[in-house]
Formats: C-alpha cells, sequence, structure tokens
C-alpha cells in the first residue's frame, strides 16, 4: 500500500499484491472510500491478499512494521478492549475473521520499503 499526500485531507491511495507471474490473482487498485491513508492502504493490501487466497498456506510481505504488530502483537487485545481508539477497524476485523477461518497458514514478514 502507499498514499500520496499521505496525512493530507487529500490524500489518494493505492494496493498491490503478486502471487506469481500472470497470475489473475495479481492486483494494482486504487484504494476506495474516504479516509485514505498509506497504513490504510497496506491493510487493505493485506486483507486483499487474504481474501484471494483463502486456501493455501500464504506469506504476506509487507514494509508497515506498524501493521504487522498490530495484527501479530495487539489485535487480539484491540478486539478484547473493544476497538477502542484503534484506527481502521473495519480492515483490521475483516484481517482477524479470515485468519480465524482459513484453513492454511498465514505468516507475515517485514521487508523494508
Amino acid at each position: 500500500g502507499s498514499a500520496n499526500n499521505n496525512g493530507w485531507e487529500n490524500s489518494t491511495a493505492g494496493i498491490g499484491i503478486w502471487h506469481a507471474p500472470n497470475s489473475d490473482r495479481n492486483y494494482a487498485l486504487r484504494l476506495p472510500g474516504d479516509g485514505q491513508s498509506n497504513q490504510r492502504a497496506e491493510l487493505a493490501a493485506i486483507l486483499l491478499a487474504l481474501q484471494t487466497n483463502s486456501k493455501d498456506d500464504i506469506l504476506i510481505y509487507s514494509d508497515s512494521q506498524t501493521n504487522l504488530d498490530g495484527i501479530c502483537k495487539r489485535i487480539k487485545t484491540w478486539e478484547d478492549l473493544g476497538w477502542h481508539n484503534v484506527k481502521n477497524t473495519d480492515l483490521l476485523m475483516e484481517i482477524l475473521a479470515l485468519l480465524r477461518t482459513r484453513p492454511g497458514t498465514c505468516e507475515f514478514q517485514w521487508v523494508k520499503g
């Protein structure tokens, strides 16, 4: 995920996921909706990767340590506390639901952006 004018009201963001050469599951898309930011775009990309690979084992690369820490270390606590003061809750809740129900494993790895 990436955003132009990140942190400003006129920010526009996009997402991309890559599965394999010439895969019909490779995407480059404009992020829809309001509140566009690089962090929201990163979460949307993670969500799309999970949605387009719902059964197989998956390794998701992201350059957003903030989002990886949120998903891997904090998401259960956020849920237990009612998602208070957590941004992008809609995406995080969908990610959590998919992680809980998918039959394949899911690993996350940080990469330098």
